[in-house]
């Protein structure tokens, strides 16, 4: 009898050890599947809340626009969203103290649409707070969204007056399921916490408690929330490994020959619950957007393929798949030189720490080119020397393609900023954030970095900033650019500067800013001071003219009774005029010497090489205005020469000089080697109107001596009135 029970006893405890390996490690395998299950619809949920974030966006991009500004256009823009997105069954409209101002709800299954009403609770209450204070999106916790319906709903802020958020109902229930494919729904138990308080439960009525073999994702976030994935395998999975303690008391009752058989029994039906469990982790894995591989690593020995699952060939190419499904090895020698010593880093420190690791790398395709793709792998130490890593792989070539896209637009826009004419000024709570260097040299600073952090009241007149301070109040409220002209800047070193501002609410690092761009207009001021000035001269000067010609004309008619005499004279009196004003035209109105207006005003008788007429004197600027007057007196005194005077005998001469002393100048015409001039009773009409241009045009006095060589005229001018210093 002991024999036979040494027997027994030994052939049932050997059943009993094999029996709790082949259970420990069918529980094993099953529980590092539903982690990575676990992890793998995590990332599904967080998509599909993040499309729905996007239509809110979108919503609230549409109303910045003007596209949604009344109750017709709210309900129309949301019955598109409602029947595009599933997952979102209300949207609403409502002020910062959460009364609703529009709304479009979900269609009831009793009934017609109806409005319904959310019961804040005091922590979605807080959250409804924060969602209008901030600029951010922000989510409930779980609601009653109706009698019969639960959910959360999203706020997000849209800046009017006075604010108003754009809310949407999300079915949680529908959209957590529609992240779960069959194969997952009628295998695990399904919970979704948001923080500890659970979202969702595939199976409500199972008890709050969870299995040993419950797994949990890593916690990710939804908008100021955090929210994480926990599943356990149910008893079609774990095909019985709770009972095993029931089938181990029985085989100690059984004969050796029916253990060994129910050994053998048992390892043939682990073998077809993990076949089974196989099939179900691939359907799974062929509809996770990546490519999910099992591979064994031990030291000193190559990595040995476990599990592929499909998809490599669309990442790597057909061929270079076919070669690391062939050699294993391959794909780490794929990797890109750059990237291999920190991925083999993160692997090590993976392992040593038992941890996902989640990094990103390059592999070389059939083409030559490298594509970008994120790993997350979890290891698992089967023994001492064996680790098994479970991976999934994901293509973000695209993804990293765009962001390299926009890392190179901001990088043009900076370079653009940076180097611009114009100054580019960014400031956040009423402190520079940014300043380049046109906007720092504009102030008067060394560096654009002097500026950064201080207020900006330091760039502002003091009777400027209370106006300052309410644009940037309408800022808040309109995200247009607004134009203000006429404006003025203080420089460092305390004086003031013309601008033009061009101010904008932009965002900045991710979060709102004002944006002020400066056009320096100090010189364009000038420059249209400097026009008002000419016109004004311009005008001024036409009147003047017209006034002389006006003269001009009276006093050649009162003279002359003959019309062609009338019109020589009349001709001559106004060429002298144009002559005068062509000189100063061609010295642009600043200004012409003396001895050129003189000889300007003589030139139709002076001939080349003869000396009868001669000029002398120092080196005068004569002011544009008496230029006019004092060429049409050297006109008339040069017509009466011509006459009556020396000009007109063949031996005659002309001697103009003029001298500067005690404030005035004196110009002295005198006549030699022609008749001799005999006192008039009065003055003649061309003597008559060259005191007259002298008296009353230029403030001045002409003296006439009729002498027996001929005429001699003084006339002295105030210097102030008829001169100007050279520039």
């Amino acid at each position: 009898m002991l024999v036979p029970a040494t027997v027994f006893l030994v052939v049932g405890g050997l059943f009993a050890a094999l029996w709790c390996v082949v259970s420990e490690q069918d529980a094993r395998e099953i529980h590092l599947r539903s982690q990575l299950s676990s992890e793998q619809v995590a990332v599904r949920i967080k998509e599909k809340v993040e499309v729905c974030f996007n239509v809110l966006r979108q919503f609230r991009e549409d109303w910045d626009r003007g596209q949604v500004n009344s109750r017709e256009q709210f309900e129309q823009q949301s019955e598109g969203i409602l029947e595009f997105f599933p997952g979102i069954v209300a949207l609403e409209l409502v002020d910062d103290t959460g009364a609703v101002i529009w709304t479009m709800p979900q269609v009831d299954e009793a009934g017609p649409r109806r409005r319904r009403n959310v019961d804040l609770n005091p922590t979605a209450r807080e959250a409804f707070r924060q969602a209008a204070l901030s600029d951010s999106m922000c989510v409930t916790p779980l609601l009653d969204l109706s009698d019969r319906l639960q959910g959360v709903v999203a706020y997000l802020p849209i800046r009017t007056q006075p604010d108003r958020l754009i809310g949407a109902s999300i079915l949680a229930p529908a959209l957590i399921e529609s992240s779960l494919s069959d194969a997952l729904k009628g295998s695990f138990r399904w919970v979704v916490y948001d923080g500890e308080e659970v979202l969702y439960d595939s199976i409500p009525d199972a008890g709050g408690g969870v299995g040993a073999m419950f797994a949990f994702s890593p916690s990710f976030a939804v908008a100021d929330r955090q929210w994480t994935v926990a599943l356990t395998p149910m008893d079609g999975v774990t095909g019985g490994v709770q009972q095993m303690g029931t089938h181990l008391i029985l085989v100690f009752g059984l004969l050796a020959a029916v253990g060994v058989t129910l050994v053998s029994s048992r390892l043939m039906s682990s073998q077809e619950r993990l076949r089974d469990n196989e099939e179900r982790l691939r359907a799974v894995a062929e509809h996770i957007p990546g490519v999910v591989y099992s591979y064994e690593s031990s030291p000193g020995r190559p990595r040995s393929l476990i599990y592929l699952g499909p998809g490599l060939d669309m990442i790597l190419g057909p061929q270079t798949a076919a070669r690391v499904e062939e050699r294993f090895d391959t794909l780490f020698e794929l990797l890109h030189p750059d990237d291999q010593p920190h991925i083999t880093e993160a692997a090590a420190r993976g392992a040593a720490r038992g941890e996902t690791v989640d990094c990103e790398a390059r592999l070389l395709t059939d083409d030559g080119t490298y594509r970008w793709i994120r790993s997350l792998s979890r290891p698992l130490v089967v023994d001492r020397d064996r680790t098994r890593w479970h991976i999934v792989l994901i293509d973000i070539s695209e993804h990293r393609r765009a962001l390299d896209a926009l890392r190179e637009s901001e990088e043009r826009y900076r370079l653009l900023v940076e180097s611009s004419p114009v100054g580019v000024m960014i400031h956040r709570g009423m402190k520079f954030e940014f300043v380049n260097p046109a906007a720092a040299r504009l102030l008067g600073y060394d560096r654009a970095e002097d500026l950064i952090g201080q207020h900006i009241n330091v760039t502002i007149p003091a009777d400027s900033r209370e106006t300052v301070r309410e644009r940037i109040r309408q800022l808040d409220a309109d995200y247009a650019p607004h134009r203000y002209s006429d404006e003025r800047l203080l420089r460092r070193d305390g004086n003031e500067i013309d601008v033009e501002v061009i101010a904008s609410t932009i965002n900045f690092g991710g979060e709102p800013a004002r944006q002020v761009l400066i056009l320096d207009t100090t010189e364009q001021r000038q420059i249209e001071q400097r026009q008002r000035l000419l016109m004004q001269e311009l005008d001024h000067r036409v009147k003047n003219n017209l006034a002389s010609v006006l003269a001009l004309l009276d006093q050649t008619a009162a003279s002359t009774s003959d019309i062609n005499e009338f019109r020589a004279r009349f001709a001559n009196r106004i060429k002298a005029m144009a002559r005068t004003h062509e000189m100063l035209a061609r010295a642009k109105w600043s200004g012409v010497r003396m001895i050129d207006t003189i000889q300007l005003c003589l030139a139709p008788l002076i001939v080349e090489g003869s000396d009868r007429i001669r000029v002398s004197g120092p080196s005068l600027l004569v002011r544009p205005r008496p230029a006019v007057p004092l060429g049409l007196a050297l006109h008339e005194l040069a017509t009466n020469a011509l006459k009556y005077g020396s000009l007109s005998t063949p031996g005659g001469r002309i001697d103009i000089s003029w001298t500067r002393d005690n404030g005035s100048v004196s110009i002295c015409w005198s006549e030699s080697g022609g008749p001799p001039a005999q006192s008039p009773a009065e003055l003649g009409v061309g003597l008559r109107l060259v005191r007259g241009l002298v008296e009353f045009e230029l403030g001045g006095s002409a003296a006439f001596d009729f002498t027996s060589d001929g005429l001699v005229c003084t006339l002295r001018i105030d210097s102030a009135a008829l001169t100007q210093e050279p520039a």
